[in-house]
């Protein structure tokens, strides 16, 4: 009889649950996707800054001054440009 009573007891009590995936895991994820699409904006944005200043050095080809002065700022964004690259690299493994 008291087999019988702790086999009821087995069959009635809740069915253990294998653990979900960790919720530290899915926050991590959601992270590391939103860090990918703020670097890819990033990217596009100093990508299309370096376009706009070539185009003006070529509207203001003869003005030394002002062509010297446009392509500084163009070095400067496409170093930055690089940087964002690589950071979405080392993000995206």
């Amino acid at each position: 009889m008291e087999e019988y009573l702790q086999r009821r007891r087995r069959a009635a009590a809740p069915p253990a649950v294998a653990p979900g995936p960790a919720r530290g895991r899915v926050g991590d994820s959601r992270r590391s996707r939103r860090e990918l699409a703020r670097l890819e904006r990033l990217v596009a944005r100093l990508e299309a800054r370096e376009r706009t200043l070539q185009e003006e050095m070529a509207a203001v080809a003869t003005d030394f001054a002002r062509v010297s002065g446009l392509d500084a700022e163009r070095r400067q964004v496409a170093a930055e440009r690089e940087a964002a690259e690589h950071a979405w690299l080392e993000a995206a493994e």
